[in-house]
């Protein structure tokens, strides 16, 4: 658990910060860092503290292209399990890191606000 649901860092640690890569924000609107991704990967401390199936989803069956109006699902800790729809794909956004900086992220998938999914039809 995080610190908001007071987590403890020394006896609830499960993984340690393996790799990640760093966010560029944007010098100017003329020249632009572009950001593909915001992501990192944790390594277990010991294998046995983690499960290969998502909350609410399951095991991973495979991947796909994304494709425009194809449902997406995600399981969130305080939301559930929530569902939209592929808007778009191939887009640029633009994202506020902070009060004065920005990243500009390309190459992202835009979808539809998330709802309540009626049912995980995987």
């Amino acid at each position: 658990p995080g610190s908001y649901d007071k987590g403890d860092q020394e006896k609830d640690l499960i993984a340690t910060l393996h790799r990640f890569i760093p966010l560029e924000a944007s010098k100017s609107i003329f020249n632009p860092v572009t950001n593909i991704v915001d992501c990192a990967l944790a390594k277990p401390i010991n294998k046995d503290l983690v499960e290969d199936y998502i909350l609410d989803l399951g095991r991973v069956k495979g991947v796909k292209e994304p494709e425009v109006d194809m449902k997406v699902f995600k399981s969130g800790r305080t939301t559930g399990l929530t569902e939209a729809s592929i808007r778009s794909i191939d887009s640029t956004v633009v994202v506020n890191l902070d009060a004065r900086r920005e990243a500009v992220f390309a190459d992202q998938i835009v979808a539809d606000v998330f709802q309540k999914a009626v049912t995980a039809d995987l």
